[in-house]
C-alpha cells in the first residue's frame, strides 16, 4: 500500500465517496492517485503533469503498484487535457494560490469545468485569494481541513462547482468559514497576522486600514 505524508493524507480524506474517476493535477510522483484507488475512494484516475519529468516518477510508480489499467498519464498544463465532467473529484494541490486560480480561470473560460464537478485544493501560499476565488466563480466549498507536515501548515478545501456566484468578506477569506479547523491552523495565522501588525507599527506611515484588518482577523479567530 503506498504511504502518504501528512499532507497528502488530509487531502485524500477531503474527497467524498467513491469516484468514478479521479484527477490529479501536477501528480509528480503519483501517490495521492494511487492511494485513492487502493483505498477505494476512485475506479480509475488521470495523472497529469506539465513537465515530463514528474510523469516518469509516476509511471514507475504506478507499474510498481500494479496500476497501469487504472490509472492513465496526461502531459498537460492544468485542467487543458481534461475534458468536462471527465473526472467526479479532480486535486489541484502542492502549488501556489495564484496559479491554482490561473488554472481555474482558463479551465472555466474554456469550457472544461462541468456543473457538479468536484475539486480538492491545497494551496500553499496566497489560501485568502483562492477562497475568494471560489466562492465569486461558481464553486461551493464543502468542508476544509488543515494539518502540520514536516514544520508547515497546509490547508485542503473540498468544494464543487454550481455555478452560483457568492460573496464573501476579506476576513472570512482569510480565516475561512465553512467549519472549524484544526488548532494549528488557526495559531499559525494568528502568528503570521501578529507578524504584519508589528511590522506596520514600526514602519514610518503605518497603514490603518490593514491593520484594522488584521485587528478583525484576530479578534475573529480567537472568537473561533
Amino acid at each position: 500500500m503506498m504511504e502518504l505524508s501528512p499532507r497528502l493524507s488530509m487531502i485524500e480524506a477531503l474527497i467524498d465517496g467513491t469516484a468514478r474517476c479521479f484527477g490529479d493535477v501536477g501528480t509528480d510522483h503519483a501517490h495521492l492517485p494511487i492511494s485513492c484507488i487502493q483505498h477505494g475512494r476512485c475506479q480509475t484516475a488521470i495523472a497529469s503533469d506539465i513537465n515530463p519529468g514528474p510523469l516518469a516518477r509516476a509511471e514507475q510508480n504506478i507499474r510498481v503498484h500494479g496500476l497501469s489499467k487504472q490509472i492513465e498519464l496526461r502531459l498537460c498544463p492544468g485542467l487543458s487535457g481534461y475534458k468536462a465532467g471527465e473526472c467526479d473529484w479532480t486535486a489541484i494541490c502542492g502549488m501556489g494560490g495564484h496559479l491554482i486560480c490561473d488554472i481555474l480561470g482558463v479551465a472555466l473560460q474554456a469550457g472544461t469545468v462541468a456543473i457538479g464537478q468536484s475539486f480538492v485544493i491545497s494551496p500553499h501560499t496566497n489560501e485568502e485569494q483562492v477562497r475568494r476565488f471560489l466562492y465569486e466563480n461558481g464553486f461551493r466549498v464543502l468542508r476544509e481541513n488543515a494539518c502540520e507536515d514536516a514544520g508547515h501548515i497546509y490547508l485542503g478545501i473540498a468544494c464543487v462547482y454550481d455555478g452560483v456566484v457568492r460573496e464573501i468578506t476579506d476576513v472570512d477569506a482569510m480565516v475561512g468559514r465553512s467549519n472549524i479547523l484544526p488548532a494549528c491552523y488557526y495559531a499559525n495565522l494568528l502568528r503570521k497576522a501578529r507578524k504584519r501588525l508589528s511590522g506596520l507599527a514600526s514602519g514610518s506611515k503605518p497603514d490603518c486600514g490593514e491593520a484594522a484588518f488584521l485587528h478583525d482577523v484576530i479578534r475573529k479567530v480567537e472568537s473561533l
